[in-house]
């Protein structure tokens, strides 16, 4: 069975999420905390089922500009699937998220400075594998 949820804006990045752990621990924690329940908050809408058996993820990061009007690194961005693979954990999705559970996270970039937001798919894994298509990163 195939799911799909969307988180509103974008989540904290690689560098962000660095700059508030070196502020320090209570900071670092309290951010990790509140990007979590971001995520838990969208899967708990979405009204997603716990999954039988390994899934592998699918996210597509639908990214704004930053304020001075840069875009964020992909590998900053990609980042964030660690709050994703702990809110699907959180909302009992998944029992961990180690490989024995999540098998594969496919990622999928694209740029749109009017509606940014995050799409997550979860799917049964299937170990024949999936065939990936590797697409371009769009609306640059």
């Amino acid at each position: 069975m195939r799911q799909t949820f969307s988180i509103p804006g974008r989540l904290m990045g690689l560098n962000e999420y660095i700059d508030a752990c070196r502020t320090n621990k209570h900071v670092g924690a309290k951010a990790k905390s509140e990007q979590t329940e971001a995520v838990t908050w969208a899967i708990r809408s979405a009204g997603i089922k716990p999954m039988d058996g390994p899934i592998e993820v699918g996210i597509s990061w639908i990214e704004g500009r930053k304020k001075n009007g840069a875009l964020r690194d992909v590998d900053n961005i990609q980042f964030a699937s660690k709050f994703i693979l702990d809110g699907l954990v959180d909302c009992g999705i998944v029992p961990d998220d180690s490989p024995k559970f999540i098998r594969n996270v496919y990622h999928h970039y694209r740029f749109n400075a009017n509606n940014p937001h995050i799409e997550v798919t979860v799917m049964p894994y299937n170990p024949d594998g999936r065939m990936v298509g590797y697409l371009p990163v769009t609306g640059i």
